[in-house]
């Protein structure tokens, strides 16, 4: 079984992120919910999620 790694990075700027910093989780089909590494850890974890640190999700523009 995977496991989350101690300090994932995030996918926006590629730094580790914090226990307590704030962040951004991707839930899927386009929708973030605004958390930390200590409360996804508590509630799901899943590896290979996508994380973000707060200040770096930028909206991603619909080129089509």
């Amino acid at each position: 079984m995977e496991t989350m790694p101690p300090f994932p990075t995030c996918v926006g700027c590629g730094d580790r992120i914090g226990a307590d910093e704030p962040l951004w989780r991707e839930l899927g089909g386009g929708s973030f919910v605004a958390t930390n590494l200590r409360e996804v850890r508590a509630r799901s974890g899943e590896p290979g999620e996508r994380l973000f640190h707060a200040g770096c999700l930028e909206p991603v523009a619909d080129e089509h």
